[in-house]
């Protein structure tokens, strides 16, 4: 189990593998990571809630800025101000994380690079903000033991 805490971010969110965890046939199962508070450090005595996560073979964790998310659409809504213009969105997010692991099912590398590309293409090539991405595949199953001295 992996202990996932969240300060004011995009939740993370897990695309499930099917049962023989192969990478090619990622299923259509989304997990979204609900825990959270406030940015931290603005508030004192803020709470934070603690999810546990637990990852089976060929799962894939994708964490990110809002600067994907937030990527405004351009073309035909040029004379929309930004805050009225579509988003690339949290739905347009895992939609390319998806398909772009299917086209790169053996580089999680090369499947990010692919989706931050997406995400500029549907900004016009300009996204204002920070843009990280990382996904994470859980390639060998180990389970935790405590150790007892």
């Amino acid at each position: 189990m992996l202990p996932i805490l969240l300060a004011s971010v995009t939740p993370p969110f897990v695309l499930r593998a099917d049962p023989g965890g192969k990478v090619a046939d990622l299923g259509t199962d989304v997990e979204l990571m609900e825990c959270g508070g406030p940015l931290l450090g603005v508030e004192a005595g803020s709470q934070y809630g603690e999810q546990a996560l637990s990852l089976g073979l060929g799962d894939v964790l994708a964490m990110t800025t809002d600067g994907l998310t937030e990527a405004h659409e351009t073309g035909r809504t040029e004379l929309v101000s930004a805050p009225l213009r579509p988003f690339f969105g949290y739905d347009g997010l895992v939609r390319a994380v998806r398909e772009e692991l299917a086209r790169h099912p053996s580089s999680l590398g090369d499947a990010g690079v692919a989706v931050a590309q997406r995400a500029r293409a549907f900004a016009g090539r300009r996204i204002n903000d920070d843009v990280c991405l990382l996904l994470a595949r859980c390639i060998e199953r180990v389970e935790r033991v405590e150790r007892s001295d």
